[in-house]
């Protein structure tokens, strides 16, 4: 409801139960996202039309996307997050699957939008971590 209906946007409860965790961020933060979500809100994502195009026609046989290198130089991470609201296990695997990673990497204990609450730092380490490794 808050994400299809866009109420993410005027209600910080929908906000928090989507993108957030229940006690993080601050009140005074989450009201801050809320108006920037808000100040954002004038485009959609018609969800019915998005489903109907799946799989991606971008796909190729092997249901990888079909720009990657053929000889796989293309370096490419892909993290989920295990308490996200939006994009579940499933989507985080089939878009690893997508990208030809065999495994996406998982954050615990991390909600939506890794970036905006005091979880950051995990989200950061990710991806330092996997340019480090690369």
């Amino acid at each position: 409801r808050g994400f299809a209906l866009k109420t993410a946007a005027s209600n910080a409860d929908d906000a928090r139960r989507l993108f957030f965790a229940p006690d993080d961020p601050a009140d005074d933060d989450l009201l801050r996202y809320v108006s920037w979500f808000a100040d954002n809100a004038n485009s959609s994502l018609d969800l019915a039309d998005f489903a109907r195009h799946l799989p991606s026609r971008f796909a190729g046989p092997t249901g990888r996307a079909s720009f990657l290198d053929d000889d796989d130089t293309l370096p490419r991470l892909v993290i989920g997050a295990d308490c996200d609201a939006i994009v579940d296990a499933v989507g985080v695997r089939e878009t690893a699957e997508f990208m030809g990673l065999d495994h996406p990497r998982f954050l615990s204990g991390v909600p939506h939008d890794i970036m905006l609450g005091s979880t950051w730092r995990q989200g950061a380490d990710a991806i330092l971590q996997w340019l480090r490794d690369e």
